[in-house]
Protein backbone atom coordinates (compact mmCIF):
# COMPACT_ATOMS: atom_id res chain seq x y z
CA UNK A 1 0.00 0.00 0.00
CA UNK A 2 1.32 3.46 -0.84
CA UNK A 3 0.44 6.30 1.42
CA UNK A 4 0.60 10.16 0.02
CA UNK A 5 0.45 12.92 2.94
CA UNK A 6 0.74 16.24 0.59
CA UNK A 7 0.41 19.61 3.20
CA UNK A 8 -0.60 22.78 2.13
CA UNK A 9 -0.21 26.05 3.88
CA UNK A 10 -2.66 28.78 2.11
CA UNK A 11 -1.13 32.17 2.40
CA UNK A 12 -4.46 33.38 3.01
CA UNK A 13 -8.61 32.54 3.16
CA UNK A 14 -9.18 33.50 -0.46
CA UNK A 15 -5.91 30.71 -1.49
CA UNK A 16 -7.89 28.14 1.19
CA UNK A 17 -10.83 28.50 -0.57
CA UNK A 18 -9.83 28.19 -4.18
CA UNK A 19 -7.40 24.91 -2.70
CA UNK A 20 -10.72 23.19 -0.83
CA UNK A 21 -13.00 24.12 -4.33
CA UNK A 22 -10.25 22.42 -6.63
CA UNK A 23 -9.69 19.75 -4.45
CA UNK A 24 -13.16 18.21 -4.38
CA UNK A 25 -12.96 17.62 -7.99
CA UNK A 26 -9.51 16.10 -7.41
CA UNK A 27 -10.69 13.52 -4.81
CA UNK A 28 -13.63 12.73 -6.26
CA UNK A 29 -11.48 11.66 -9.99
CA UNK A 30 -9.35 10.00 -7.63
CA UNK A 31 -11.58 7.81 -5.43
CA UNK A 32 -13.36 6.89 -8.90
CA UNK A 33 -9.65 5.18 -9.95
CA UNK A 34 -9.42 1.01 -9.41
CA UNK A 35 -7.41 0.48 -6.51
CA UNK A 36 -7.82 3.97 -4.99
CA UNK A 37 -8.66 3.14 -0.91
CA UNK A 38 -9.17 6.74 0.26
CA UNK A 39 -8.44 10.29 -0.60
CA UNK A 40 -9.58 12.92 1.56
CA UNK A 41 -8.85 16.59 2.48
CA UNK A 42 -8.21 17.32 6.13
CA UNK A 43 -7.65 21.48 7.66
CA UNK A 44 -5.31 21.24 10.84
CA UNK A 45 -7.13 24.44 12.97
CA UNK A 46 -4.11 25.05 15.06
CA UNK A 47 -1.93 25.94 11.96
CA UNK A 48 -4.26 26.88 9.57
CA UNK A 49 -3.13 23.95 7.20
CA UNK A 50 -4.62 21.72 5.11
CA UNK A 51 -3.32 17.93 4.68
CA UNK A 52 -4.40 15.81 1.44
CA UNK A 53 -4.19 11.82 2.31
Amino acid sequence: MIIVLAKVVPKDDEAKAKIIEFSKDLIESSKAEEGNVDYNLYENTSEDSLMFV
